[in-house]
This record gives structure tokens, C-alpha cells and sequence, in this order.
């Protein structure tokens, strides 16, 4: 069980995270409450990923579609890879002006496998700016969670799991964490940036 877990969280950041090294932070509880959620015009569509150059990564674009209340889901399937497929559920949320994501994954096949249905989903949290054709995406980084969480341990709550932070606090705990960072570019170093597919 713990390999297929591994396997699963693997395959999914080699998929996810092709631009960067870093990985989104977890937590347990979702970074929004209810009255903070909002839906966005213009932020559905088809989307294709930057890369460091800022040059479309593939033509294959990532479906941003409003089918939740108060809600998206993303998806994703590799043209490169046959039978692999992502997905996300995405909840956009406003607090003192700033718009966050809350991200979940909801799937993540490898053929006819769901590697995801192995893990316990978590919730990241990003700064997201939408500007006409542009997306862009900052995510709370894991590993400077950790290094915070371990200079000290009284900043959030949380649970360590090997060298990495889970967080366990309340939804208003989190709110409140990712407020009081949101504006610090090494706390919210995991960035995705997309422009619309034409």
C-alpha cells in the first residue's frame, strides 16, 4: 500500500509540477470558509501551461470548467503520455481583496489505474491572478513550511510526516496563515502560469 501511495504522489507531481522543484503544501481542512467563495468571469476556458520562458509548454490544453457549486474542476491529459489523466477539484475564494485557489486532486490515472483513490486527498492553497488572458498561480510551498513549522512549532498546526509538514489547523486557522504569507514570494514559490488557448 505505501508503494502504490508513493507511486501515486510521484507520478502526480512528475505530471503537475513540470516547471518547478518545489511542491505545493498540504492540508487536511480546506483553506476557505463557504461566505468566502467566489466565481470568476473569465476564468474558465481552455488553458495552456507556461513554461520558464513563458512559451506555451504543449498544445494540449488543461480544461478549467465551472460544473461545482460555487466551483471548478481542472483537468488535464497528457498528450505525450497515452492513458494518463488529471484532475482537480478548484474552489476560488476572496479574502481582504486577495483571490486564492483551493486545490484538491480528484484523479489521477495511469491507464486504467486511479492512483489517487491511494492517498488521502489534501488541500493546497494558491494566490491566483486573473487578467484577461493571463492566469497566474503562486502555491504555499511545503518546503518552507516545514522549515517555519520546525523553527517554530507553535505557527500552525500541524502533523510531520518524515521531512514534510501536513497541516491540521481549522479552515479559519489556514485563512488567516495564508493571509498573513501571501504577500512573501518564498512562502508562495510554486508557480503555474497559463494563457488561453486561442
Amino acid at each position: 500500500m505505501k508503494t502504490w501511495k508513493r507511486l501515486g504522489l510521484v507520478i502526480s507531481l512528475l505530471i503537475v509540477l513540470p516547471l518547478t522543484s518545489c511542491v505545493p503544501q498540504l492540508s487536511l481542512q480546506a483553506w476557505y470558509g463557504e461566505k468566502d467563495l467566489v466565481l470568476e468571469p473569465g476564468f474558465a476556458g481552455n488553458w495552456l501551461l507556461l513554461d520558464n520562458d513563458n512559451k506555451p509548454q504543449d498544445s494540449q490544453a488543461w480544461k478549467f470548467v465551472q460544473d461545482l457549486d460555487k466551483g471548478y474542476t481542472v483537468s488535464f491529459e497528457d498528450p505525450e503520455q497515452s492513458g494518463v489523466r488529471e484532475a482537480w477539484e478548484l474552489r476560488l475564494f476572496r479574502v481582504n481583496g486577495q483571490l486564492y485557489a483551493d486545490v484538491v486532486q480528484l484523479t489521477s490515472k495511469l491507464k486504467d489505474a486511479d492512483l489517487a483513490e491511494n492517498f488521502i486527498p489534501g488541500h493546497m492553497v494558491g494566490t491566483v491572478k486573473l487578467d484577461g488572458d493571463k492566469i497566474s498561480m503562486r502555491f504555499l510551498d511545503d518546503e518552507w513550511t516545514a522549515k517555519a513549522v520546525k523553527a517554530n512549532a507553535a505557527l500552525i498546526k500541524h502533523e510531520m510526516v518524515a521531512d514534510s509538514a501536513v497541516l491540521t489547523a481549522s479552515s479559519a486557522e489556514l485563512r488567516d496563515f495564508a493571509l498573513a504569507h501571501a504577500g512573501d514570494d518564498k512562502a508562495f514559490a510554486v508557480n503555474f502560469n497559463f494563457v488561453r488557448k486561442k
